[in-house]
């Protein structure tokens, strides 16, 4: 078996106890995102219009939103168990750790942060000249292509796809999931996920995927 270079990760779920990085805003603010949520899973607006309408239901709770605002909020959500001792042993082995997420940047700083990892893909938000947010996204990764981000990474390091694990819970993993050599389904949120991973583990302590990277 082919030795493994890459893990890449998903972050909301996986790397941390909440699986939606938005939500968790919402929650904060007492905002409700159903309705944009419904019209863009049937296609009725983009990404970047999705995100402009969620960060306007927070603005209309904080005008001056700030980035330094969501990163306080940010910093009460909690990282899943094992998530630390995982990262440090995979890291001990060498191997290269990664996150993609179609999340926000700013969480995967402070996620990153945390569990001492140096690379990420995630989207971001304008500020205007006084740091406050405008609502509109910066979209990095295209939460339905986060192969895109992949490929990217395999060839920055030079990687044959049986060197990567990738690692996800959600629909929109499964891109990386074909791309990969390996994908372990944490906790999927489908059956659908489920098909589409070499692995699935159902626990709440990430360290269950070790035993399935060689």
């Amino acid at each position: 078996m082919e030795r493994i270079r890459l893990v890449v990760f998903d972050m909301d779920g996986v790397l941390t106890k909440c699986r939606s990085s938005w939500y968790f805003v919402h929650r904060y603010f007492g905002t409700d995102n159903s309705e944009n949520i419904r019209l863009f899973n049937e296609g009725k607006i983009d990404y970047p219009t999705f995100m402009y309408l969620d960060v306007m239901l927070w603005k209309s709770k904080d005008k001056n939103l700030t980035r330094e605002k969501l990163s306080e909020i940010f910093e009460g959500m909690e990282i899943m168990d094992g998530a630390r001792e995982t990262i440090d042993r995979l890291k001990t082995e060498g191997k290269i750790i990664a996150v993609i997420t179609g999340g926000l940047d700013i969480l995967a700083e402070i996620v990153c942060r945390k569990l001492g990892i140096d690379i990420y893909y995630a989207n971001g938000l304008e500020t205007d000249e006084n740091g406050i947010i405008t609502g509109r996204g910066v979209v990095r990764v295209d939460p339905y292509r986060k192969d895109l981000a992949l490929q990217d990474l395999m060839k920055r390091f030079s990687l044959k796809r049986e060197e990567v694990v990738a690692v996800g819970d959600g629909e929109v993993d499964i891109p990386m999931f074909r791309l990969a050599g390996r994908s372990i389904a944490f906790n999927p949120f489908t059956e659908e996920v489920k098909m589409n991973a070499t692995v699935v583990i159902h626990g709440n302590d990430l360290r269950e995927i070790l035993n399935y990277i060689p």
